[in-house]
């Protein structure tokens, strides 16, 4: 076979510093490569949907917390704060801490009927919206793909207006973590990202005991009291929160829209039909997904397709390029709102499936419902401007006219 090695590929992905602004076209020489291949020592990589669903349901397959350390910060990784949180969330923990720390969160999902959180989400929207339209031409981005989940999260956790902006910003930093090669800068930023995010959510902690507010804070706070859960173990929850559900519905956001705005068939036919609204969301996450990748540990001596995977081993599951599997979706590279199909990866699979995801996707819905009502018109004035980052997608800057009274 001709062409880069998988190695090469994969290194040119996912190098710090040299993400490419359009990573598919490097996905399918992966693809081409075969459904699993070897990409460095002790690191396999898929970008087969059934592979893909397979490794992440699989109970074989969880996470090393000192692999994944030792990945990012060496021999000496505990030292670091930010790795420290990564290792302790609710993404990294296997069963049986999973299954107990998952069921905390889910008792306060559950209160949280969709309705409700639906009509709170549309007020916001319908704020951000009306802003959009005194100013005409903006960055759709910090204008609105930023605030609508800063927002209706900070609501929901509990974090008080004057806090937000910061937190967010806090959280930005740390989130470079979750990109494949991380240099001692970025490392640094987030260290010192996580020692303040940890003081300040303790403080919220501590003040929702004596004054419950009928937050996240305020459950967790509850429940982690009664069950002798340790506020380390509050915290990270918390923030794993947050952190999931901002990003996730900041990248559907921005990706969503620089997809409409560059396929103006998709986006007239939205704009003319809003039954087309739930599938197009859906196909916004297939086609652009806000995580391109997400790995898990083999735990025993399995097989995955043609690979034997030995214990300590990391798969890489390509998310993005298993949304663009050709053998589960016809015409994989066209964005289609009219689309149906199989349930994209996007939300992750198994144990691990976004607890979050029905609120992302109402954030979505409302959204998108109404940017691309028929009264009113959205417009690029500049090419979509990429975040640097390689695993986790998103647009930094979109800057859009958007008028009404034009069907």
């Amino acid at each position: 076979m001709t062409g880069p090695a998988p190695a090469e590929l994969f290194d040119r992905l996912f190098r710090a510093g040299r993400a490419p602004a359009d990573p598919y076209p490097l996905y399918e020489r992966l693809r081409s490569h075969g459904p699993i291949m070897r990409v460095a020592e002790g690191t396999w990589l898929t970008t087969a949907y059934d592979l893909s669903a397979h490794v992440l349901k699989h109970t074989a397959f969880g996470t090393d917390v000192e692999q994944a350390g030792r990945s990012r910060g060496g021999a000496g990784w505990r030292e670091h704060p930010a790795l420290r949180t990564l290792a302790g969330m609710l993404l990294t923990a296997n069963p049986p801490r999973h299954a107990r720390l998952r069921g905390l969160l889910g008792a306060h999902f559950l209160r949280l009927p969709i309705d409700r959180a639906r009509e709170s989400v549309r007020k916001h929207v319908t704020e951000l919206r009306e802003h959009l339209l005194e100013v005409g031409e903006v960055d759709f981005i910090p204008e609105f793909a930023e605030q609508l989940p800063r927002r209706v999260i900070a609501d929901f956790i509990g974090i008080p207006e004057a806090d937000r902006l910061r937190f967010r910003d806090r959280t930005l930093a740390f989130n470079a973590v979750f990109e494949r090669d991380l240099s001692p800068g970025q490392l640094a930023d987030a260290d010192a990202a996580a020692e303040e995010i940890d003081a300040y959510v303790r403080g919220l902690v501590a003040s929702a005991r004596t004054r419950p507010r009928g937050d996240l804070i305020s459950t967790l706070a509850e429940v982690g009291d009664a069950r002798e859960l340790p506020v380390d173990e509050v915290v990270r929850l918390v923030f794993q929160v947050y952190n999931a559900s901002y990003q996730t519905v900041l990248g559907v956001l921005g990706n969503g829209l620089s997809a409409l705005l560059t396929h103006p068939g998709q986006y007239d036919a939205l704009r003319s039909d809003a039954g087309l609204l739930s599938g197009a969301v859906a196909e916004m996450l297939r086609w652009d997904p806000p995580v391109q990748t997400t790995g898990r540990h083999a735990l025993a001596p399995l097989r995955v397709g043609s690979a034997e995977v030995s214990p300590g081993e990391l798969v890489v599951t390509v998310l993005a390029a298993a949304n663009r599997d050709p053998r589960r979706y016809p015409e994989p590279h066209r964005f289609d709102v009219r689309r149906s199909g199989p349930r994209a990866l996007s939300f992750g699979f198994g144990i691990h499936y976004c607890l979050g995801a029905a609120l992302a996707t109402v954030q979505g819905e409302e959204a998108f419902g109404q940017l691309t009502s028929a009264g009113l018109r959205i417009e690029a004035v500049a090419p979509p401007r990429r975040h640097p980052g390689s695993n986790m997608r998103s647009v930094e800057s979109l800057r859009i006219a958007i008028s009404e009274g034009r069907s």
